[in-house]
């Protein structure tokens, strides 16, 4: 699965984790409502009347940006960019509340041994764009972080690994408003491995791991306390490596995670959970039957309905999306196709009864009604 940035194998250097003032910095914001504006993107959220789209390039620029859009028009909102908001390598985003957090990989700034920064996670205004702050938390509980959750009072941040700390990644829950660190939990405690991607639901933590030398598993942990609840195993296939994770998604009921190759002969696979007990459910091959993934990078949920995106799937291998039913597992729809326009879809996001799905190679972003599959627009 081709990715611009490789989430869970790189460890970074780091030493060094410090709340910066940037009161001093010009905050730019672009409310001027440009054409759309996408590049090389690596994350998406829809949340009420918004989409956000996280670039890990601005063109022109030594870094990265979000775009909003409006779910309403598809039209740009704002385009959020700019040195004081440090999107140097941005990597995964989390919405809710008011805000937006984006983590950053690294931020590029050098510490005061000439270093690098073990990245950081910012957070400004859904309402406005504006930077409210930089959260680098105490101690050197970030370190290289990519995937990020939320859980009320609770930022869950997935760290691709720290050089000399843990190269295998690890799990930090800080305080969203005093940015505390209050656990870390990682591949020492053999509990978590390169977290891959996370999701709040029923009451848990899901983490799905993607250990690249060990087993793939799906780490559950109390949301409140972080305590251990409990490790999903995967298939055999997934035990000695052959599995590689494509994304995790969540409804208050249900858990969903794909992977790519957990089933013999088979290119997709689909796995269910009870959201509340940790019980497996169901793992479904979805390669092979009719409306079948190829090779799924990318799943959300709403309601009854899981929608995953394929990279090479429909007939001309350039991209689909499948839609499952949650309560049957049963395929509903696959949508590809020369309309649709896919082009190696890698993130997806559902929301207010609309699919959003970006795609990788070709920098664009397409709106499809959830009821009927029907395409929107595409919006480039």
């Amino acid at each position: 699965m081709k990715r611009p940035l490789p989430r869970v194998w790189l460890a970074l250097v780091c030493c060094f984790a410090a709340t910066v003032a940037l009161s001093a910095w010009t905050i730019s914001v672009d409310s001027s409502k440009p054409p759309a504006k996408f590049d090389t993107i690596v994350g998406i959220a829809a949340v009420g009347n918004d989409v956000w789209v996280v670039n890990q390039v601005d063109e022109g620029h030594p870094w990265g940006s979000v775009t909003e859009l409006s779910a309403t028009t598809g039209k740009v909102v704002r385009i959020i960019r700019g040195r004081s908001y440090q999107f140097l390598w941005p990597a995964g985003l989390a919405v809710g509340g008011g805000h937006v957090w984006v983590t950053d990989w690294t931020s590029g700034l050098s510490n005061s041994n000439g270093g690098n920064n073990p990245g950081a996670i910012t957070e400004f205004s859904a309402s406005s764009g504006h930077l409210e702050r930089i959260i680098r938390a105490p101690g050197d509980s970030l370190g290289g972080p990519t995937t990020i959750a939320l859980s009320p009072g609770h930022l869950w941040v997935g760290n691709a690994g720290k050089s000399g700390v843990n190269f295998n990644g690890s799990v930090v829950l800080l305080d969203s408003s005093t940015e505390r660190s209050i656990l870390e939990v990682g591949s020492k405690d053999s509990e978590v491995g390169s977290p891959y991607g996370m999701a709040v639901a029923g009451g848990h933590t899901w983490i799905q791991n993607g250990r690249e030398a060990s087993d793939n598993t799906v780490t559950v942990l109390d949301a409140r306390t972080g305590g251990l609840f409990r490790v999903e195993s995967l298939s055999p296939a997934a035990a000695n490596g052959s599995c590689l994770p494509g994304g995790i998604a969540a409804t208050e009921r249900f858990v969903w995670a794909v992977y790519q190759g957990c089933q013999p002969d088979t290119y997709g696979s689909a796995v269910q959970w009870d959201a509340r007990t940790g019980a497996h459910i169901r793992t479904i091959d979805i390669a092979g039957r009719k409306g079948a993934t190829r090779i799924p990078s990318a799943v959300t949920a709403a309601g009854n309905e899981v929608w995953i995106a394929d990279e090479v799937g429909g007939p001309s291998g350039m991209g689909a999306v499948t839609e499952l039913n949650a309560i049957t597992g049963k395929v509903v729809r696959q949508l590809d196709g020369s309309s649709y326009r896919f082009n190696d879809p890698s993130q997806i996001a559902i929301s207010s009864g609309r699919v959003w799905v970006a795609n990788s190679a070709s920098d664009s972003v397409i709106e499809i009604q959830a009821a009927t599959g029907k395409l929107i627009r595409v919006i480039s």
